[in-house]
């Protein structure tokens, strides 16, 4: 043991004397490695006693800083060789992993626990499998967590639900639910936000990241969405029925994020407290039944594209699914084509 370094237990961090009066505090925060033998220390000195920087310890665990991005797949992919099971039990956790296939390419910091819930609810596959699903989902976050990857050590996979069997009824917003949040728009806080998120159909967390550098006024179109394999750069081109509330929010942004609060960025956990209570608000649902949720706006986008005569291929560029990746080797983003489509919308 070095000279000056106090021996606590694991996880408890330690205070070394770096010189007169003056002390260092040294706090774990996760492991660079797979067997948890490199770890990633925070450390802060200028502390005049021992006693001062141990007791700095747990505010030197707890401080917000940027974590190391991971997509699903890169930590399943890491995951998956440290994991002992029987063949059969890996062979189950596979199967049921690749039904998350559409959140694969999305980073641990920026999973939607709505996008997750939907990838159980739309599969034709059994209880079983959603189920053994839910465990590999659950056992890679029990990996990434110690590993400084997933913000506030949340792991998501143990709010899913698997069901009986029945997919739900996902749905988005009615016609008249529309008119009704347009109608709140300058009297109720936000309800643009809702409304140009029906409009424009980037999952939550892509919504919320957009900026005035994402948006093409020539083209009158956003580039934009999480790093998917389907989603990324994603051209949306803007309906008509949002683009003089989208203008206004860029003015009022001044360079920041557009669907923030001036300029600063949204954590979608304030957005979805921001959203149930606006819906409160206008009268669309009541304070404890949130059936619609931001991902909803998603749906409703969708929805809304469905009775517009335009290609395939252009409504999955606009959507951004998974089919599309094929679609986008072979096939040059055309802006009057989809505006052909969001300005009928």
């Amino acid at each position: 043991m070095k000279q000056g370094v106090k021996r606590r237990g694991n996880g408890q961090g330690c205070a070394v004397k770096i010189g007169t009066n003056n002390y260092k505090a040294i706090a774990v925060v996760g492991y660079k490695d797979e067997d948890l033998s490199k770890p990633i220390r925070r450390t802060k000195s200028g502390f005049k006693t021992r006693a001062e920087a141990l007791a700095y310890i747990p505010i030197l665990k707890n401080r917000k800083e940027e974590q190391p991005s991971l997509t699903l797949k890169a930590a399943y992919d890491k995951w998956l060789p440290s994991h002992k099971a029987s063949v059969q039990t890996m062979d189950c956790y596979r199967a049921g992993f690749k039904l998350f296939e559409d959140c694969w390419y999305i980073a641990l910091e920026n999973q939607d626990i709505d996008e997750l819930q939907q990838c159980l609810d739309n599969t034709e596959k059994g209880i079983r499998t959603k189920q053994n699903a839910k465990v590999a989902l659950n056992l890679v976050y029990k990996w990434a967590i110690p590993r400084g990857y997933v913000p506030d050590n949340l792991n998501l996979a143990t709010f899913l639900k698997c069901g009986q069997g029945k997919t739900p009824d996902k749905h988005g917003f009615t016609v008249q639910q529309l008119e009704k949040i347009k109608k709140g728009i300058g009297i109720i806080p936000y309800a643009e936000y809702i409304y140009c998120h029906c409009y424009l159909g980037f999952r939550p967390t892509a919504f919320l990241q957009l900026k005035e550098e994402d948006y093409n006024e020539a083209e009158r179109a956003f580039v934009g969405g999480i790093k998917t394999e389907a989603g990324k750069n994603r051209t949306v081109t803007v309906s008509p029925k949002i683009l003089p509330y989208v203008n206004t929010l860029i003015v009022q942004s001044n360079g920041g994020y557009i669907f923030g609060i001036r300029g600063e960025r949204l954590s979608y956990k304030k957005y979805r407290k921001i959203f149930y209570t606006t819906l409160e608000a206008l009268g669309i649902q009541k304070e404890d039944d949130h059936k619609l949720t931001p991902h909803c706006c998603r749906h409703t986008f969708a929805t809304l594209m469905k009775n517009i005569p335009a290609p395939d291929k252009d409504k999955l560029q606009l959507i951004g699914h998974t089919d599309v990746r094929q679609l986008q080797y072979y096939q040059d983003v055309n802006y009057e084509d989809l505006r052909k489509i969001t300005d009928c919308l």
